[in-house]
């Protein structure tokens, strides 16, 4: 009989293979923006108020590759216009109108790639090229104005200040590489971050008063009285109230129906007036003899009723006073 041996074993190959890593860092931006302030506005001068603050971005991420930024601005807690072309800022119920803007001629509006108005208005993309260190950095500037066409509003009755306030909700920073040349609508809120600021505009109560001179013209009989009126114009901001008081004059007398026009040492009397009837004197005394009002935000005319009343005729000549003009508020 023949036996066979048999031996079996395993030959056991392990295979290494090195398919190479690439070490990539999650990219991460973040901005600080300065707050917006305007301070302070008159709504009654007609005319915008620009101002502008710092927007600081920084980046950490891959090496040497470049990160696209954008930084998202939304409505704020003001609120915002229909067609976002203006945002509100807030007092007291009542919205002051104002944009933020990408430029400093005011023309592109700086939005949100995640709010109603992405498709017209949205963030500024800012490239930032990383480093060998993986960091960068850029600054941007945030452009405000506060338009005109508000002489309406009041100046603020318990606080001078309409204020927007930008939370974390408002402002999202998101980014991505640029390796696909990405938009801010399709970077949405890849690597999101926020920040906040706000907004804020000091309207205290503001007037202005001028005025026309008072010519009673060339007088040849006084044995009537001479009657002629002129106009006074405030400009106050709405709501707020004032009066306007007229002075002696340069030879005052402490009656504000018998002033003295002068000529050298010679005078001429003549009365202010209230109403066209000649009857409530116009002086400088509050609560006595002033002519009150409240301010609209646009000019408002007093008429001033002047009378030089039957006297003794003077030498001839011109006849002359200064009144001073004097608006409380």
């Amino acid at each position: 009989m023949r036996v066979k041996s048999c031996l079996w074993f395993a030959i056991v190959t392990v295979l290494h293979v090195w398919l190479g890593s690439t070490s990539a860092f999650a990219l991460s931006c973040t901005a600080s923006i300065g707050d917006i302030v305007f301070n302070p506005i008159d709504l009654t001068a007609g005319t915008v108020f620009d101002t502008s603050a710092s927007v600081s971005i920084t980046c950490a991420g891959d090496a040497n590759r470049t990160a696209r930024v954008c930084p998202n601005i939304g409505n704020g807690d003001g609120g915002v216009a229909p067609g976002g072309t203006a945002r509100y800022a807030v007092n007291a119920g009542n919205q002051l109108r104002y944009g933020l803007y990408q430029n400093a001629s005011r023309t592109s509006i700086w939005g949100s790639s995640q709010w109603a108005y992405a498709g017209t208005y949205g963030p500024p993309p800012v490239d930032i090229a990383l480093d060998g260190a993986g960091n960068g950095s850029a600054n941007r500037t945030l452009y405000g104005r506060v338009f005109t066409g508000q002489s309406a509003l009041p100046a603020g009755a318990t606080s001078t200040t309409y204020v927007s306030n930008f939370t974390a909700a408002d402002v999202k920073i998101s980014s991505d590489y640029t390796d696909t040349n990405p938009t801010c609508g399709s970077i949405g809120i890849t690597n999101e971050t926020n920040t906040s600021f706000s907004v804020s505009a000091t309207y205290p109560a503001t007037c202005t008063v001028t005025g026309n001179s008072l010519n009673f013209g060339d007088i040849r009989s006084l044995a009537s009285n001479i009657d002629k009126q002129t106009s006074i114009f405030t400009r106050c901001s709405a709501d707020t109230p004032y009066s306007v008081g007229l002075g002696d004059g340069l030879a005052g007398t402490g009656d504000p129906t018998a002033r003295r026009m002068q000529l050298g040492a010679d005078r001429l009397t003549y009365g202010l007036f209230q109403n066209s009837s000649r009857s409530t004197a116009w002086g400088n005394t509050i609560g006595v003899d002033v002519v009150g009002g409240t301010g609209t935000g646009t000019s408002s005319a007093l008429q001033v009723y002047g009378r030089v009343p039957n006297q003794t005729f003077p030498p001839v000549g011109t006849y002359t006073d200064v009144i001073v003009v004097t608006l409380n508020y």
